[in-house]
């Protein structure tokens, strides 16, 4: 019996997942723009840009900015790490701006969690979570 149905033979293509800093997004976004009307087989997929979260372990620094730098860094443990992705505190800066209140009204995230990170942090040579 022949199977019906499925997909037909895969295109070649490769996915590439960039962030961009707030003041040059409207330009790359005019940059896609003009590449994708000026290129005959159009794609199939969209060109929009989205917000992905995804982990960072760093970022060089862009015109004076701060370099960024990724939780995976701190060798947390998988729970406290799913935790603070899923709140989408996804760097060392995130983190530091959260307060200790913060992170404690948060489901999962007690004392033992804020004990953890802040040894963590200490270790790393970042400051602890404080009460803000």
């Amino acid at each position: 019996m022949k199977s019906k149905g499925g997909r037909a033979k895969k295109a070649q293509y490769t996915t590439v997942v960039m962030r961009i800093p707030t003041p040059i997004r409207a330009d790359v976004e005019r940059l896609l723009a003009e590449f994708y009307a000026s290129i005959p087989e159009k794609p199939v997929a969209g060109t929009n840009l989205v917000k992905v979260q995804v982990p960072v372990t760093s970022i060089e620094s862009v015109e004076g900015e701060k370099p960024v730098t990724g939780i995976e860094v701190l060798g947390l443990s998988k729970r406290l790490y799913l935790i603070l992705q899923r709140y989408q505190i996804n760097t060392v800066e995130d983190l530091q701006r959260c307060s200790r209140k913060e992170l404690e009204a948060r489901p999962g995230f007690g004392r033992s969690s804020l004990l953890n990170l802040n040894t963590a942090l200490i270790e790393k040579g970042y400051q602890p979570i404080r009460s803000h």
